[in-house]
């Protein structure tokens, strides 16, 4: 009998499928077919999770291999200098550079920024009246207006750029060539919006990375980190808000204890993303034969590491299917 196919149906977008708590319970390293039609091993308890995501000999470059596992069937873009592609030390050096966009000053800078741009969006939302699309009102515009703000993309292409990340994040079987348009238009104005800068310096994440990398790095490759930054940014962040707001909107008692104490905000955030992380799995390829907990892994397998079943792993979280808005601060 084949393994079960994975990823396992959720009953809604913000709830898991209960067969992840099963496999947790029963086998918390579960072989699976995934869409490609490959075996890959299915990872679900909190502590094999974080051994797996700490451990190099899980690898990242590996999976752009020619023989490398694939999660899903359809084209594999050049990986470039993405850090999709990177392992440790080359990961921690690439991580190192771009992190500095992202100090505590530097986004305390973007927040009265932000908060306009927010503000904006729900004020036409209002405007509009009910009933409301907080997706493409709010969810969708939101952050890619901030990502293109932090790269440094004018305003008048921010359009083209949230066209061309949904074209690469949902590949359509039936016509593949949206796809490689996408990627290919989307690096070709990277490379000239990069020439540009390298003419012009800007005080903003492609200037800073042009300024620390010089010429070692061709335009080509910050383009491809660049890309990368772009779909992190934005496809995650605008499912993230999704599921946040659904959340909220389907207990209202928990937005009514958020309006009358605010400052339990930051662990809400903690709890929230804990309990609804992104759906996609985190996978890896075993660089050798390894052992998860008892499972033994062979060499050149798919390892996949499913937040949602980790982050209610009642190992760790008690009553972990709860929403507890004080529990990050406890």
């Amino acid at each position: 009998m084949p393994p079960p196919a994975y990823p396992f149906a959720w009953p809604t977008p913000v709830d898991p499928p209960p067969l992840l708590a099963e496999v947790r319970r029963r086998s918390p390293v579960c072989p699976v077919t995934m869409p490609s039609g490959e075996v890959g091993y299915l990872v679900t308890r909190h502590e094999d999770a974080r051994a797996v995501l700490a451990d190099p000999a899980f690898s990242l470059a590996a999976l752009w291999r020619p023989d490398g596992p694939r999660f899903a069937p359809g084209p594999r873009p050049s990986v470039g200098f993405s850090l999709a592609g990177l392992d440790p030390p080359e990961h921690t050096r690439v991580r190192g550079l771009v992190s500095r966009a992202f100090t505590v000053r530097r986004v305390e800078a973007l927040r009265p920024a932000i908060q306009r741009i927010a503000d904006e969006l729900l004020d036409r939302v209002a405007r509009a009246g009910p009933p409301a699309d907080l997706v493409e009102g709010l969810c969708a515009p939101l952050p890619i207006s901030v990502i293109c703000q932090v790269l440094g993309v004018p305003p008048d292409a921010r359009e083209d750029f949230r066209a061309w990340s949904d074209a690469i994040t949902t590949v359509d079987p039936a016509s593949p060539e949206r796809w490689r348009d996408a990627w290919h238009e989307l690096g070709g104005y990277l490379v000239r919006l990069i020439a540009a800068k390298r003419e012009a310096p800007a005080d903003d994440l492609l200037g800073m990375l042009i300024a620390t990398l010089g010429e070692r790095s061709p335009d080509f490759e910050l383009a491809t980190l660049a890309v990368q930054l772009l779909i992190a940014g934005n496809e995650t962040t605008l499912n993230q808000l999704g599921a946040v707001i659904h959340v909220l909107l389907r207990e209202p008692e928990v937005y009514a204890a958020l309006c009358a104490a605010p400052e339990l905000i930051p662990s809400a955030v903690e709890e929230l993303l804990r309990l609804h992380p992104p759906n996609d799995p985190l996978l890896r390829a075993a660089t050798r034969d390894l052992r998860i907990g008892d499972t033994l892994v062979p060499a050149g397998s798919g390892v996949l590491v499913d937040p949602a079943a980790a982050n209610r792993d009642p190992a760790v979280f008690a009553d972990p299917d709860r929403l507890d808005l004080r529990r990050a601060g406890e």
